[in-house]
């Protein structure tokens, strides 16, 4: 890529590079340009079916047979976090309306699963016990994902898992970038606790009616 107002190295090879693109879209005009045009702008990511098993059990440990709402609170990124006492009022609001909560992050995001454990009634705490395709099928069995703007929103969006999604406060050109682009199943909201808990509720209704 290029951006504007710099000299264009090649115009057969490279592309102008816009802030407004998204990320996906960005990719693909970048492999259309390599003579790979895509037909799909989905993110896909294909389980390991070995791992199916694995999450079958750890759910059992946990002692989840309800239908469960994911709270993945963690993120690398610093400026990306809401603050833990904001995911545990949406999340003590969801409990009582009879949603089991099951937390997941890193294995260095145990002391944070941990502490939403400690003040969440009911919450199964799975920190630290995933890999990537026992956290895929664990977000497959889910209702609904809340999570921080992370590689956990992606991996719900490929899964085509209903989510909301955290973005931080006036990061609107972050969120055109980053947030899924299946905007109906897939909900970008600031943080805010009224928004989050509109929105897990609106999802958690349009499956009801799905079903």
């Amino acid at each position: 890529f290029y951006r504007p107002g710099e000299r264009c190295p090649d115009p057969a090879r490279f592309l102008r590079w816009s802030e407004d693109d998204h990320e996906v879209r960005r990719g693909l005009r970048l492999l259309s340009l390599i003579g790979l045009p895509a037909e799909d702008e989905s993110l896909h990511f294909p389980l390991d079916r070995g791992a199916r098993s694995r999450t079958t059990q750890l759910l059992a440990e946990a002692e989840v047979t309800s239908p469960y709402v994911v709270f993945h609170a963690g993120s690398n990124r610093v400026a990306a976090r809401w603050a833990p006492d904001r995911f545990i009022e949406v999340a003590a609001g969801l409990a009582k309306a009879g949603r089991r909560i099951v937390l997941t992050g890193g294995t260095s995001e145990r002391g944070l699963t941990a502490n939403l454990a400690a003040q969440i009634p009911g919450a199964a705490d799975v920190g630290g016990k995933t890999d990537l395709d026992t956290l895929g099928w664990l977000l497959l069995g889910a209702d609904l994902v809340i999570s921080n703007d992370t590689g956990v929103s992606h991996l719900a969006a490929a899964l085509r898992v209903r989510s909301v999604v955290i973005f931080p406060d006036g990061a609107e050109a972050h969120r055109r970038r980053w947030a899924p682009l299946d905007s109906e199943r897939h909900r970008a909201v600031p943080r805010s606790v009224p928004h989050v808990v509109a929105e897990a509720t609106r999802q958690l209704r349009s499956l009801e009616r799905v079903s």
